[in-house]
């Protein structure tokens, strides 16, 4: 019926240093990590579902809801410096993106894969091992400007650290 949150105001200290504060003052072990231009979900069943995919892997510390990537293969982009491997999620209009989630979980039979690195808007992480893993790191932006590249970051740092990444779709 209604929502049981706070909303917090804060002078434009851009998204990583917003998301890492809300997580110090939040008190649930679910952080749901959204964009001001993320398109609203057709319903909130992505929430229970992603609840249901992190009970059901205790280790994932990390769910992409939008797109994520597994970064393999031998075509280079010498711009970017990136390996071009295949990207999951959310498809667009570009052909080489992207592919169906092509897994499901087997005990919840919800699709999921495993992937090296996910975008943001929606993530969703596990609260205890986002402030164990040292949160968003801050050196992805000064105070104001964009912080390109802070979710794949910390995505490569959770795997570094033992924990996996999951991808599923949100239906945003």
């Amino acid at each position: 019926k209604g929502w049981d949150g706070y909303l917090v105001y804060s002078p434009d200290v851009h998204e990583i240093r917003g998301y890492n504060r809300l997580t110090k003052f939040a008190d649930s072990e679910l952080m749901v990590y959204l964009q001001d231009d993320d398109l609203g979900a057709r319903n909130l069943d992505w929430l229970s579902k992603a609840k249901l995919l992190f009970d059901s892997f205790p280790d994932m510390a990390l769910l992409g809801g939008f797109r994520g990537r597994m970064d393999f293969g031998t075509t280079m982009d010498s711009r970017k410096h990136l390996i071009q491997g295949p990207k999951f999620g959310v498809p667009s209009d570009n052909p080489r993106c992207c592919y169906k989630i092509p897994w499901k979980d087997p005990k919840t039979g919800i699709p999921l894969m495993f992937v090296y690195k996910v975008n943001m808007g929606p993530m969703m992480a596990r609260r205890s091992l986002f402030m164990k893993l040292g949160m968003y790191h801050p050196g992805f932006s000064c105070p104001g400007d964009p912080g390109i590249g802070f979710d794949f970051e910390f995505s490569i740092r959770t795997w570094k650290a033992g924990y996996r990444v999951g991808l599923t779709p949100s239906e945003f």
